[in-house]
């Protein structure tokens, strides 16, 4: 793969709680196991739940371990500010 394509980008969808977790966890996957580099796209995500919060956290958490690289491009205040209120903001830093 050329260096200069950029990474695909995978959107979170704005309402992410326990009811789209099955859905968003198998899209999440398939885009894994397709051992391409991506970015994750969570800027207009307004409502999210613990469940939300820990898939994401816990996908990130895995990716050390992948050899599939895939980070945040962009994060709204909303997941932010749930993130930090348990603790989990490490897992949704955005590096440029």
């Amino acid at each position: 793969m050329s260096e200069n394509i950029e990474k695909e980008v995978f959107v979170i969808p704005e309402k992410f709680t326990i009811s789209e977790c099955e859905e968003q966890y198998a899209l999440l996957t398939e885009k894994i196991n397709a051992n391409h580099a991506f970015k994750l796209d969570a800027s207009e995500v307004k409502q999210i739940d613990t469940a939300g919060l820990q898939l994401l956290s816990v996908m990130f958490s895995n990716n050390d371990s992948k050899e599939v690289n895939f980070s945040w491009s962009d994060v709204s205040e909303e997941l932010m500010e749930r993130a930090s209120i348990l603790g989990l903001h490490k897992y949704f830093i955005v590096k440029q």
